[in-house]
This record gives C-alpha cells, sequence and structure tokens, in this order.
C-alpha cells in the first residue's frame, strides 16, 4: 500500500462500512484507530449517530470515521449521505503524527470508496467543533445547498472557501446529474463539461460516450477551452494489489487547451475541486487526473495512480 497503512480487519471493516451505506440497516458510524504507526483497526461501531459517535473520541488520540447522517437542505430527496471524519485531538503531540494521518485518511478515503460513497470529509479537534450545525453544512457545501439546523429550524448558508473566487455551477443541474449518473451506474464510460461562453464558473454537459482513457483524445477541447471529465475505467489490479481483482475506478479528468490563460488556469484548478465535490456527494469518486495534452491520455498514467 502506498500510504504504507496497513488494517488490521480489513474484511470486518469493509462489512461494516457496508451497513453503514445501507439504509436498511440502522448501522450509521464506525470509528477506528491506531494499533501501531501504520496500521489501524476498528475500534468501535453502533446506530446512536453523531452523539453516540462523539463517545468514541480521545483528546490524546488520532482516530478516523465514517458517519451517516442527514443533512436537511429543503431538497424533498434527501438521503442521507456518508463523511469522513478525521479526528486530531488537542493533545496529540508532534507534527509527524498530524501529517502521518494526513497521508493515511487520503488511503481510507479511497478504501472507504470502494464499498460507500463518500459525500466529504470533515476533520476536528474538539467535540465543539463537531456539532451537527458543522456535519450538515460540510454536506451541503458539496452541492451548494444551504443548511437547515435541526435545532434552530433556520438556515445557514454553508461557509465558502478560499474567498469565495472560484465558485463552480452548472447552467443545468439536472442534466449534469443524469450524465454523471449514467457514469457511475456503468451506462456511458464517460461524461463531459464545458464552460458555458461568457459565464464565468458556469459548466454544462456537452457529450457523454463509450471507450478507454485514450478515446478522449477526439474530444480534446478547442485551445481556448478547459473540459471536466468523469470517467469510468476498468482495471484488473490483480496483479498490482493482491486480492483486489477487476474494479471500476472513477476518476475526473481535467483537459486544458493550449491557449487558456494563466489566470483561466488556475481558476479552474480551484473549480475542479468544487466539481469534485459535487461528483463526491452523490457518484463513486477514486481519484483525479490532468494530462498535458493528448499523448498522455493513456490508461497505464491512471494505472499508476493505483500502484
Amino acid at each position: 500500500m502506498a500510504s504504507g497503512l496497513q488494517i488490521e480487519d480489513e474484511s470486518q471493516l469493509r462489512e461494516i462500512i457496508e451497513k453503514v451505506r445501507d439504509e436498511n440497516d440502522k448501522t450509521d458510524w464506525v470509528v477506528l484507530g491506531y494499533t501501531s504507526k501504520n496500521e489501524v483497526k476498528t475500534v468501535g461501531f453502533g446506530e446512536g449517530g453523531l452523539s453516540e459517535f462523539h463517545k468514541q473520541l480521545d483528546d490524546s488520540k488520532v482516530l478516523f470515521g465514517v458517519l451517516s447522517f442527514r443533512a436537511e437542505d429543503g431538497d424533498s430527496y434527501n438521503t442521507a449521505k456518508n463523511i469522513l471524519i478525521t479526528w486530531i485531538g488537542n493533545d496529540v503531540g508532534g507534527g509527524m503524527a498530524k501529517a502521518r494521518a494526513g497521508a493515511h485518511r487520503s488511503f481510507l478515503r479511497d478504501f472507504i470508496q470502494e464499498t460507500a460513497n463518500v459525500a466529504c470529509e470533515l476533520q476536528a479537534n474538539t467535540l465543539e467543533e463537531l456539532n451537527h450545525d458543522n456535519v450538515g453544512q460540510a454536506i451541503c457545501r458539496t452541492r451548494g445547498g444551504v443548511y437547515t439546523s435541526a435545532r434552530s429550524g433556520t438556515a445557514q448558508q454553508p461557509k465558502k472557501s478560499g474567498g469565495g473566487t472560484n465558485q463552480f455551477q452548472f447552467l443545468d443541474p439536472e442534466a449534469a446529474d443524469a450524465a454523471l449518473q449514467k457514469v457511475a451506474s456503468s451506462k456511458n464510460s464517460f461524461a463531459i463539461f464545458a464552460y458555458v461562453k461568457d459565464q464565468k464558473g458556469v459548466a454544462e454537459h456537452i457529450l457523454s460516450g463509450e471507450g478507454g482513457i485514450e478515446d478522449l483524445a477526439p474530444h480534446w477541447p478547442p485551445s481556448d477551452r478547459a473540459y471536466f471529465v468523469y470517467h469510468s475505467i476498468v482495471f484488473d489490479l490483480g496483479g498490482k494489489d493482491v486480492g483486489m481483482g477487476t474494479h471500476n475506478k472513477f476518476v475526473v479528468v481535467t483537459m486544458i487547451g493550449d491557449s487558456v490563460s494563466p489566470i483561466a488556469r488556475a481558476r479552474t484548478a480551484g473549480q475542479r475541486q468544487e466539481f469534485i465535490d459535487y461528483i463526491k456527494n452523490g457518484c463513486p469518486y477514486h481519484t483525479e487526473f490532468q494530462p498535458n495534452d493528448t499523448s498522455d491520455l493513456k490508461t497505464s498514467e491512471i494505472m499508476a495512480k493505483f500502484a
């Protein structure tokens, strides 16, 4: 494993995550803790939601958890979302432990994504930070929604990141969702989204298709445009990571034309993360990839990310 992390009870953990994912099962959280510097195991799981999750936390420890949470954002179709929580207690000392937790969190996110979609992530150091409002806002922020506090009954606008200069949205969210879901359900291999002319930060679905990463070459954007692509790629990982077998890996590919200005490139980088956050709210996601040109559109380039 590239991060150096081992999971002591991997099979059991997969089963618990499946229960958390399943809305027909009452299990709604699981917590992992370290047994050594580079090994974690399940330390608890249950059906009591955030309040029960709190009881597992210790100011002297680094812990990871998955919590199924329903954020009331005014959407009539409001399913529970899974949030990956990294807990670094206030009494955890040493920068190395915190840096190691960051690397391990990325590995765990990818591991969890193989069983259940992770809508978003949240890091907390105190119980006060890990409250219903903050968890709800983290989930709603991925869709640009407004979180309604269950306690106050008032709408709370989610916090914006980076000063709000990179805000991203779809011209037709329903069409975008439909295109994304067709890729997630393997009805299409990829869906391409392009910026709408003269509308900063607004994108629309322009094309869906079949094929591998190499088949994106004919769809490379014009020199002055940038495209985001949501792509499902089938890998046989048996030789790379024993026991993984054949899996669909879901990748966000950013394709940028030669003449796109440095400022527009920087803006695209920020909006790519917002695009990814949007996807993660309802579709599987594993990694991102930005080729320099069509010669980089190779399955081997993506494969290297999972080696």
